[in-house]
């Protein structure tokens, strides 16, 4: 954390207010100031340390060569030890460990008097040679004399020496630029440079694993002078490293110096050489690998591993003789010359190297300290994820011997062709596996039977003595991951010290060839950036990364060998807390994870941090990531989402163990979702342009608009989304826009979640597929959000529509009422003829202007023509000044009206001619490509525009420009001309449709950037972090250009034919439904029955462990349905209370599409009972469930009532009459004087306030509100969201902005026509039983006994979001005003996906498993509830048949023969009674399998045939073939009248 350091000593300051702000820099203010220090408080006073300076390293390699001086002054040393020269020259084979890496020949062994003797006399063996030349190069680099060269000075060239120390000087200018760029210019650089660059370390190990002890005690080990040593008795091994450097940043590096021969003319290839000598890669590995282990604590125990760098070779070659007997000693004068140091000639060793990996598996330990910390988060993974392998801990992943021998043990095969295997069964062996290797290599062991391969021995203490080839197997794969995780912990740290992004191509390349550019991808910001890698045994040894840069972390989880994209089977649901909580009982799956392998790797991220606050050192979390080297799929969260899921399983866990209990996450452990996305995004804006960045000193009011002009700039730079998503692949401008539209999404509370991709139509074999559900209850998370957003867009535009819509309405009926017009007829055009300007012949102008205004008859009707032009003028010019408009009113643009297509009744009642009105409907029909929007023609300027959806706002699509006006009114010629006479003059209509049409671009403005955001992030998920979502990405596209733009998705080419079947889909519509009373009682009666069944079966009650509050009660819909019903009449009228409040909720038939014809004045009239209404019998049910559905459940939570007319007849909301804030408002300004026995029920509603008042702040519109404020309506855009989902689930998604997306293509409008309400049965029965509405204001938690369960915070200012939670009547006083608030979840809850439900509880059922049974029945309410549903249903449909067909006598008299009530009751009875259960489901949806439209003609053709042969009456076939008639058709039928 950031803080301020003032040193004082003895009233001196040393430093004077000096700012850290990271842990570098403190490092660095200690480091420069601690000769200071240590001087002013004396020796022994001061110790300096800090975990990121080089001097810990140091120290760490001096204890740990103490440590070995002391293992070497025992008197057995040299009989327990072995060399790693000596250790590699005899075992240590890939495929054979007891044989040697490399087989050297044989040389002159001689004693050790013979040696000195020949040393003496300048006579040296060849091994002598690089000894010299070590010591004369490191003469060169330390500036001082060569040691050890006594016995070696005889003869010696000068030249040659010379050279050599030079050399050690060109080394040592290599090591500083490479190794000290930091310290160079200290002061201290020379007492660094020694302490830093070391030489001959000296260390050894006892740590290693057993198969290379086992390897060890085999093999036949001699010592230099070729004394034989009892390997037995070797429990530890050497390392003599010739080069040991540790860099600025702490890392250590270790080379090894080896010199070679040349012959003159002869060049050395390094990679050549090091491949020619294994054994130099696994000496100088081990060297690494020994030190990275560091010292040992007092109780010999590994307490924490070092930072290693690449080890390497430093090869020096020099020039010899041809000697004709290489056995015979060389003498340095005469044959050894030209010694040469060439950087290139330095050679580093990693991973590609096949014995690195390999001889680090030998050494790799994980130090004892981190057994607590990761025991623990095992624990916990285990628990919550019993089925996935991210609950095993590193080092306790030992796969069983059962399992692998059930796996990889097999019967060796007869006739096996393989050579291996064959001389396997010559030797009487029977059973074999084959061993993977390092490099594609591998290996088979085989036995005479499978005990010999399987079975270890064990000691009395259950130790393994001895292992078996299974078990050395078994024991590498579990170290192999560990191993790999830590070469790349170790690599990347060293790649980011350089910053090096070449190293870090490499290094991504070797380790995953086929994914490196998603790889790279991911970690090269982290060195282009400044990042620093921060080191953690614990945390690196389970695959866990963590990256810090000022105050900020970010962790990523990575793996090599599970599948990322895999979901686990849990107990209890598909969500990553399935094993604890059902999916019908989590209330918003967009917050909370779901459970696939890659979501359980971020909850060990969480676990671990929640665990270990040393992770984060109090800096704050960017955002945790995961993946999987060798897959193209990246999961990466946020605080929010993390926080939420993991909370969840923390909090089910401890009440579950609470003697284990884990840590919760608060919020003060990541950053802000905003800020964070932000701080990544300024990493790409600044590598694009600084200027691009967003500091907190903002340019702007809000944070959106801080985005939102960095998008806008962005795009300004031709950066286009098709362009981003086709071409800007993994380049800064595309990193920058994702992160950017992510943290605008986040900043509106808009969470795009990381999701499993849906079937198109179905899933599995239910229509349930993302195209065939509404996106409201979809299951998939971002259709939802999608939805939500969609819904928020369009209630802001609704309630500025209802205002200004309300203002007009009211002014137009004072016009009618003035002029005595009544409108009973429905020609409203023929009143406002008298608004229009005129010709000379008394017809309507050819410009189609508003006449002036002081020639309007009537002060009430000049008052409304004024305000239908000033609302006009406002949505035609937003922008328009006051100045401009005054110019508008001088040239009369100010008078004009809006160009809509009139209905053809209309247009030829305006003197258009019948004929001339066809021919116009038959050119618009044959050129579709000229979609309707409000029944207006798109131009082509603005269907060019539809051809993107990235735009800055929906296009206005009432008013064209004036080009297009001029040919459609003023030139006959012109293939657009319309005419005057074609224009729809209903002014009523006329100004809504501009309202609308007006209100919905202007609001867009404020809406686009999210539905760019949501497409750009869909297409990051997709392209960069290999989200398989390719048919939610494409719903999600069709969405916004359906539901959004009112654009034409019907998918086929030849639209013309769409259209003709959508004339014929209307025609056939009307010829069944139009006036048909039997659709309006039958749906009347099956709603009635819908509501009383779910209230039988309790699912709309509060009951126990389920915490949802009451949707609505028995008692308050049954008074609103009655209320509803009462006010029939008033309610044909748009100012009854029911349709004002329909107005402002769009609960029923009021989508963008619709409001402005619903809000018509007139429209019960003569024209249109035969219009618009002759859909009323079949809308009416609708209107009266849905609005009973509204105001019962206003009356359920006590908001009905703060609904009233004011002055005007308008419908205001009154929230000081809202029940549910009585004491809210009463103490709000005070809260000191809340009465104790108050105090929890202040709380709750304060609750219920700030979650309806943060959703009213998410829109624009509102963003002002603060706390304390009134809100404007009852429901909030996300609470009445659930209401409308609540009733879509109960009777299908007829509104179009609701309606699935197959309904609005050309084959799903086809197969779909009439089966809106089937399919949202359909999704009862089929889709998974998850919410699919959003957000129902509050859920509470109950226990056991049904209390609601309080949350009381233990230390709001700890980065762990830890509290207690008590039964609402246990909370005290004080609990309650230090911040205990109620436990909550937020979202919706329906009941859905009844078939497995059902057949979850039958199946107990029929197998007699009554535990199974009741374990569901009384646990799980959703599952008792749907099963009561479906047996209630199946109850009255039999009871209901075994009434109609006593009443009827079917089985005497068909009812089709029987009186026109018979068949009109029977039709009534039997239709509700079948709504319902699930074959009549199945039925409704499918039919005959043919379209309705085609099954309908189909039926026609049958009965005209039929009238032209003579065999039906054609009155009959007339009658009965409209729904309207239907009933009495029998009076007409021949065989009925042949029977009078």
């Amino acid at each position: 954390m950031a803080c301020d350091i003032e040193i004082t000593y003895k009233n001196e300051k040393i430093n004077k207010n000096k700012h850290i702000g990271s842990e570098q820099e403190l490092d660095e203010f200690l480091s420069k100031n601690r000769m200071l220090l240590e001087k002013r408080l004396g020796p022994g006073r001061a110790k300096i340390f800090s975990y990121t300076l080089p001097e810990n390293s140091v120290e760490a390699i001096r204890k740990m060569e103490e440590q070995t001086l002391r293992l070497k002054s025992a008197i057995t040393w040299n009989k327990t030890h072995v060399g790693t020269t000596n250790l590699w020259r005899v075992i240590g084979n890939i495929g054979n460990v007891s044989t040697p890496i490399k087989i050297y020949p044989g040389s002159i062994q001689l004693t050790k008097e013979e040696i000195t003797k020949n040393r003496k006399n300048g006579v040296l063996m060849p091994q002598d040679i690089g000894q010299v030349v070590e010591s004369l190069t490191y003469s060169g680099l330390f500036n001082e004399p060569a040691k050890n060269l006594d016995y070696m000075s005889v003869g010696l060239q000068d030249s040659f020496k010379n050279l050599a120390i030079e050399n050690g000087r060109k080394l040592r200018t290599w090591i500083i630029d490479k190794y000290f760029q930091k310290t160079k210019d200290q002061a201290n650089f020379e007492e660094q440079f020694k302490n830093r660059v070391r030489t001959q370390v000296d260390v050894s190990t006892r740590d290693f694993n057993s198969s290379l002890r086992e390897a060890i005690n085999t093999g036949n080990f001699v010592d230099y002078h070729g004394n034989k040593i009892d390997s037995a008795n070797i429990d530890t091994i050497e390392a003599k490293a010739d080069l040991v450097i540790i860099d600025d940043d702490g890392l250590i590096h270790v080379f090894d110096i080896k010199t070679t021969g040349l012959t003159p003319g002869d060049s050395l290839d390094i990679q050549s050489f090091v491949q020619n000598h294994d054994d130099y890669v696994a000496q100088v590995t081990t060297y690494s690998e020994i030190i990275r282990q560091g010292p040992k604590d007092n109780s010999g125990n590994l307490t924490n591993r070092l930072s290693m760098g690449k080890p390497g070779i430093i090869v020096l070659p020099y020039i010899i003789a041809p000697n004709s007997d290489p056995n015979n000693p060389i003498r340095m004068n005469s044959n050894v010359s030209n010694l040469v140091f060439n950087p290139n000639n330095i050679y580093e060793i990693d991973a590609k190297d096949k014995y690195f990996t390999y001889i680090q598996s030998y050494f790799w330990t994980i130090p004892t300290v981190t057994n607590e910390t990761m025991e623990k988060v095992s624990e916990f993974g285990k628990e919550a994820f019993p089925n996935s392998r991210v609950s095993e801990q590193v080092k306790a992943n030992k796969a069983t011997l059962d399992f692998y021998s059930n796996k990889l043990i097999h019967p060796i095969p007869e006739n096996t062709t393989n050579k291996e295997l064959k001389e396997a069964l010559r030797k009487g062996h029977k059973h074999y596996f084959r061993e993977n290797l390092k490099n594609g290599l591998y290996v088979y062991r085989t036995a005479t039977t499978q005990k010999e391969l399987i079975e270890n021995e064990y000691d009395a203490d259950g130790r393994i003595t001895k292992s078996s080839p299974l078990q050395k197997y078994i024991d590498r794969i579990n170290s192999d991951k560990a191993l790999t995780f830590n070469n790349f912990s170790s690599s990347l740290q060293e790649a980011m010290s350089k910053r090096s992004i070449p190293d870090l191509e490499n290094l991504i390349r070797a380790l995953a060839p086929s994914n490196a550019h998603r790889m790279l991808h991911v970690f090269k910001r982290f060195i282009s950036n400044g990042w620093k890698f921060k080191a953690n045994d614990v945390a690196n040894s389970n695959g866990i990364l963590i990256f810090e840069k000022g105050n900020n972390i970010e962790i990523i989880v990575v793996d090599t060998g599970n599948n990322i994209n895999y979901k686990s089977k849990l107990a209890l649901g598909s969500s990553i807390a399935g094993n604890y909580i059902p999916d019908s009982q989590l209330t918003d799956n967009r917050v909370i994870l779901e459970n696939v392998y890659g979501n359980q790797m971020l909850m060990k991220a969480c676990a671990l941090v929640a665990t270990d606050p040393a992770i984060t050192s109090g800096k704050k979390i960017l955002q945790i990531s995961a993946l999987n080297f060798n897959q193209s799929t990246i999961y990466t969260e946020t605080g929010y989402k993390l926080i939420q899921s993991y909370n969840m399983i923390a909090r089910e866990h401890n009440k579950r163990d609470p003697e284990h209990r884990m840590r919760m996450l608060g919020y003060m452990t990541f950053r802000e979702d905003t800020e964070a996305l932000i701080e990544i995004a300024n990493e790409y804006l600044g590598a694009i342009d600084p200027s691009l960045t967003i500091s907190p000193k903002r340019q702007y009011q809000t944070i959106e608009e801080e985005i939102e002009s960095r998008i806008r700039r962005l795009k300004a730079e031709n950066l286009e989304l098709t362009d981003i998503r086709d071409k800007g692949y993994g380049t800064n401008k595309w990193d920058a826009f994702a992160y950017l539209s992510r943290a605008l999404l986040s900043a509106k509370s808009i969470f795009v979640s990381q999701e499993e991709d849906l079937g198109k139509l179905f899933n599995g074999i239910a229509l349930t597929g993302i195209e065939a559900s509404s996106f409201n209850n979809s299951s998939s998370a971002i259709a939802k959000q999608l939805a939500e957003v969609t819904s928020r867009f369009f209630m802001e535009a609704r309630m500025q529509f209802y205002d200004e819509q309300f203002e007009w309405s009211k002014a137009l009926a004072e016009a009618e009422e003035e002029a005595g017009w009544t409108g009973t007829t429905g020609n409203e055009w023929s009143f406002f003829k008298n608004w229009l300007l005129l010709d000379e012949n008394g017809n309507i102008d050819e410009k189609f202007r508003i006449r002036p205004i002081d020639q309007i008859q009537g002060e009430k009707n000049k008052k409304a023509a004024e305000l239908l032009l000033r609302l006009l003028a406002k949505h035609r010019w937003p922008d328009y000044t006051e100045a401009d408009i005054q110019n508008a009113m001088d040239d009369e643009r100010y008078y004009e009206l809006p160009l809509v297509k009139a209905g053809m009744l209309e247009q030829i009642w305006n003197g258009n001619g019948f004929r001339d009105t066809v021919k116009t409907a038959w050119r618009r029909l044959g050129t579709m490509a000229n979609q309707l929007v409000h029944g207006k023609e798109i131009s082509e300027k603005t269907r060019e525009e539809f051809e993107k959806i990235d735009l800055q706002k929906v296009p206005d699509m009432v008013w064209e420009d004036e080009s297009e006006r001029a040919d459609k009114l003023l030139d006959p010629t012109s293939p657009k001309y319309w005419g005057v006479k074609s224009c729809e003059q209903n002014l009523d209509f006329l100004v809504l449709t501009a309202i609308a049409s007006g209100i919905k671009s202007e609001t867009s403005i404020r809406y686009m950037p999210i539905y760019t955001s949501m497409l750009v992030v869909c297409d990051y998920m997709s392209k960069i972090e290999g989200m398989n979502i390719q048919n939610i990405r494409a719903a999600v596209d069709k969405y916004i250009r359906s539901k959004v733009f009112d654009r034409d998705i019907r998918d086929f080419e030849n639209k013309p034919i769409a259209a003709a079947l959508g004339l014929l889909k209307s025609i056939t519509a009307n010829v069944a439904l139009a006036w048909n009373t039997r659709g309006l009682f039958r749906e009347s009666l099956g709603g009635i029955k819908k509501h009383i069944n779910r209230f039988l079966s309790g699912i709309e009650n509060k009951v126990d462990n389920f915490g949802v509050e009451n949707i609505i009660t028995g008692d308050a819909f049954e008074e609103a349905y009655t209320d509803v019903l009462g006010n029939t009449i008033d309610n044909l009228g748009i100012f009854s209370f029911y349709n004002q409040l329909n107005s402002i909720y769009g609960m029923v038939n009021f989508s963008y599409d619709e409001m402005a014809n619903e809000s018509r004045l007139h429209q019960w009239t003569i024209l249109g009972i035969v219009g618009d209404k002759k859909m009323a019998t079949a809308t009416a049910p609708d209107f009266l469930h849905r609005m009973a559905i509204l105001a019962g459940h206003l009356k359920t939570i006590g908001a009905f009532d703060a609904y009233s007319f004011d002055e005007n007849g308008k419908l205001k909301y009154d929230m000081t009459k809202d029940q549910r804030f009585q004491v809210w408002l009463k103490y709000k300004d005070n809260e000191n004087e809340i009465p104790a026995d108050k105090r929890a029920q202040f709380v709750k509603e304060k609750q219920v306030y700030e979650n309806e008042l943060n959703d009213w702040k998410k829109m624009p519109s509102y963003s002002y509100l603060k706390y304390g404020d009134m809100l404007p309506q009852a429901l909030c855009n996300q609470h009445i969201l659930g209401i409308k989902s609540y009733a879509d689930m109960l009777y299908g998604n007829y509104d179009t902005e609701t309606q699935a997306l197959i309904q609005r293509q050309t084959l799903g409008s086809l197969f779909f026509q009439y089966k809106t309400y089937g399919l949202a049965q359909a999704a009862g029965w089929f889709q998974e039983s998850k919410n699919t509405n959003e957000g129902l204001s509050m859920h509470y938690f109950y226990n056991d006994k049904g209390e609601k369960m309080v949350k009381i915070p233990k230390d709001p200012t700890s980065q762990f979001g830890e509290w207690e939670e008590k039964p609402e009547s246990e909370v005290t006083e004080e609990e309650w005003k230090n911040g205990a608030t109620y436990l909550v979840q937020l979202g919706g809850l329906v009941s859905q996906g009844k078939l497995s439900t059902d057949i979850a509880l039958l199946g107990h059922l029929l197998s007699l498993d009554m535990k199974g049974f009741n374990e569901l029945w009384n646990n799980n309410p959703l599952y008792r509830a749907n099963l009561l549903i479906s047996l209630l249903d199946l109850f009255e449909l039999l009871i209901v048949g075994l009434i109609t067909s006593l009443i009827y006598n079917k089985d005497k008299v068909p009812i089709y023969k029987q009186s026109a009530f018979n068949r009109w009751t029977y039709g009534v009875l039997m239709g509700a009674a079948q709504d319902g259960p699930l074959f009549q489901t199945i039925y409704g949806i499918t039919g005959n399998g043919l379209p309705p439209v085609l099954g309908m003609l189909q039926n026609y053709v049958k009965t005209a045939n039929s009238v032209i042969a003579g065999n039906t009456n054609i009155l009959y076939a007339l009658t009965n073939t409209f729904g309207m008639t239907r009933e009495i058709s029998n009076i007409f039928r021949k065989e009925l009248q042949n029977q009078k």
